[in-house]
């Protein structure tokens, strides 16, 4: 697994499953993990929906099943220069793990990547944080999975000092207030907080689909909110005709 910007490799490093052999180079450390997979995974690539760059890329069988890609391994040198090392005490062999498994697990570094790259600025963070938390409560993520994920997204918009406590603490709040049929937040409050193809894509590489995003009521509040989801960001409000428009 190759991880091409420097959330991707924050990201790996919490979630993906323990392996012994990991390398990278000194200004991109941590990025390559290996691992041996049953059956042989098929190449996924995951890019910036917002500018097609690469942010990770799960490598294994070429698209007509075939064997052909290739990596640069140590001790190789880079094109910039840099030596291509292991890093230290991951110069052992590759975890064996389930492909399902696996490409789980890459797309969840994918979608924390790609969602801590675009997160809002100081001043809307913790709404979008409780929205994103009610997105996963809905989508019947166990309470802990949730919190590692939020806790990549602090370490990434916080790397010297995140308050991984208080990412705790937004998700068991969302949790526990969905689990007794309390108000949360969801998919609205995010594609106001964020450009929709980014959280289209990142909940469509997290498994998460349209209906399980948001649990609609069977009534007025109900189609309002399929209405914010679907077309949330193209909506625009006539005061003068007291009305929205699409």
């Amino acid at each position: 697994m190759d991880c091409d910007c420097p959330e991707a490799i924050t990201a790996a490093r919490e979630l993906l499953p323990e392996t012994g052999l990991i390398f990278g180079r000194q200004s991109k450390p941590f990025s390559h993990f290996f691992y041996h997979s049953d059956p042989p995974v098929r190449t996924t690539q995951f890019r910036d929906p917002l500018d097609a760059s690469m942010l990770v890329e799960l490598r294994g069988l070429s698209s007509d099943g075939s064997i052909g890609l290739q990596t640069i391994v140590p001790p190789s040198v880079h094109e910039s220069g840099e030596p291509v090392r292991f890093e230290p005490g991951f110069d052992g062999l590759p975890a064996n793990i389930d492909s399902e498994v696996l490409a789980s697990a890459v797309s969840r570094v994918a979608a924390a990547a790609l969602l801590a790259r675009h997160w809002p600025t100081k001043g809307s963070r913790h709404r979008a944080f409780l929205a994103l938390a009610g997105m996963l409560a809905r989508a019947e993520w166990g309470a802990e999975d949730a919190k590692a994920f939020h806790r990549v997204i602090y370490l990434c918009l916080w790397p010297a000092n995140p308050d991984l406590g208080a990412a705790d603490t937004e998700v068991q709040s969302t949790f526990d207030k969905h689990s007794t049929d309390g108000k949360i937040t969801g998919a609205p409050t995010l594609v106001g907080l964020l450009e929709k193809k980014v959280i289209d894509a990142a909940l469509g590489w997290l498994g998460i689909d349209q209906a399980v995003r948001h649990s609609y009521l069977s009534n007025d509040t109900g189609n309002a909110d399929r209405l914010a989801d679907l077309y949330g960001h193209e909506l625009i409000y006539c005061f003068e005709r007291k009305g929205y428009y699409v």
